[in-house]
């Protein structure tokens, strides 16, 4: 495996060379300049913190890494062991455990999850719980309340509060109304995966979800850098995010969240970790049976491009099988394409980054041999502040509705 750095690569000095003396990323150039010439762009041009990639052809994983895990620090490279929130790609790692208890025999997917939840939780009087089985949960139609339009958001990523447990979180929905009855449509959210969290609890008699993930899937898979604790990590990364539109992106905030300890989206891992988890659970198979693999990868009746657990994207080349995530001041994502035997991981310290339009340039690169034309493209978005929400009567207001003057101190 070669590892190539922004630090000290001759290919990451060329790439910068046509950054700036071209609008596309040229053929006349190799690929792995190619690639540098992207994540240059995406640090030099959009002011991006920091980028790592991982591709992984056939088992041999090359990495990328370009610009900083602290901005602010011009010592702090990323590199390596540079970790970084992955958001609700840690659904991934948590629908595989469940696939792998129901293949055991531990529950079907017909069982209503509250027959299985740990005794402690306090969330059965959310709306849909009583009816919602593990089926719902891996075609996203439970119909349970969307607790991302909630408070949570400015408590862990802006008051830095840590949420250790799934009351606590799922506390957020006590009030909430279901989005619709169970099974009777389809509804993308976090809750259902909160809920297997307390699952995972009871099946396992331990309160401590670390010690299950890294029993069961961490220590078998030699993943040493994916934690639900940041200070595991040998270098985490500092994210960005932008409270205000009205902001330049020059004046993005550099937030240290809070914690959010929860099986739907707390999982803090590292490019070359996130890779070598889904090189073994779709590459190399060694991660479910193979009934359970076809099941996750397989589509739902939905029209939505899901499977089951799995995340699918209908590329230019081909289906790709995997997860996206995004936690304020963070993105990530990765996919493996069978057609290819090739695996994309991406993660950034910037919630900014456009995660799509940076895996599909990724791709175009690795798969094509066509010049692709990157002048013209914008490679950040706006913010959870700029993003909205329906608030009924066909009125919609920011998510996080909160002043850039009452932004907390950052510690």
């Amino acid at each position: 495996m070669f590892r190539l750095t922004y630090k000290n690569s001759l290919i990451s000095l060329l790439s910068i060379f046509l950054y700036f003396s071209g609008a596309s990323l040229a053929l006349a150039a190799s690929e792995p300049e190619r690639i540098y010439a992207l994540l240059n762009t995406l640090v030099e041009r959009e002011e991006i913190p920091g980028v790592a990639v991982v591709i992984n052809r056939g088992g041999q994983a090359d990495e990328y890494y370009a610009g900083r895990a602290d901005k602010d620090d011009p010592l702090a490279l990323m590199q390596g062991q540079s970790g970084f929130q992955i958001g609700s790609v840690s659904k991934l790692y948590t629908a595989v455990l469940i696939l792998n208890a129901i293949d055991m025999g531990r529950f079907t997917l017909d069982d209503k999850i509250k027959d299985f939840t740990a005794k402690s939780f306090d969330g059965r009087n959310i709306a849909n719980f009583q009816e919602i089985t593990f089926r719902h949960v891996f075609e996203s139609t439970t119909g349970l309340a969307d607790i991302h339009g909630t408070s949570l958001l400015q408590d862990v990523f802006l008051n830095n509060k840590c949420l250790v447990d799934e009351n606590e979180v799922a506390a957020y929905a006590y009030d909430l109304p279901a989005m619709h009855k169970a099974g009777q449509g389809f509804g993308y959210g976090s809750l259902s995966y909160v809920l297997l969290g307390s699952v995972l609890k009871n099946i396992y008699a331990e309160s401590d979800l670390e010690k299950i993930y890294e029993t069961q899937l961490f220590a078998p898979l030699g993943l040493t850098e994916t934690s639900f604790y940041k200070e595991k990590l040998a270098q985490m990364s500092y994210g960005v995010e932008r409270y205000s539109g009205m902001l330049p992106i020059t004046n993005a905030s550099k937030i240290w969240t809070g914690c959010m300890r929860s099986s739907a989206g707390g999982l803090v891992t590292t490019a070359r970790d996130l890779d070598k988890f889904l090189d073994a659970l779709f590459r190399k198979k060694t991660v479910l049976s193979p009934t359970w693999l076809s099941y996750a990868m397989s589509k739902t009746a939905l029209p939505q491009q899901t499977g089951h657990g799995v995340e699918i994207w209908p590329s230019d080349f081909g289906m790709a099988y995997g997860h996206k995530g995004r936690f304020p001041g963070f993105i990530a994502a990765g996919y493996y394409f069978p057609e290819h035997d090739t695996t994309i991981s991406v993660l950034s310290n910037s919630g900014l980054a456009e995660t799509d339009k940076i895996l599909d340039v990724l791709a175009r690169i690795e798969f094509s041999d066509n010049d692709i034309p990157t002048a013209d493209m914008e490679f950040v978005k706006t913010s959870y502040r700029d993003e909205i929400k329906d608030v009924g009567a066909g009125h919609q207001e920011p998510i996080l509705a909160l002043p850039i003057t009452d932004m907390p101190p950052l510690k």
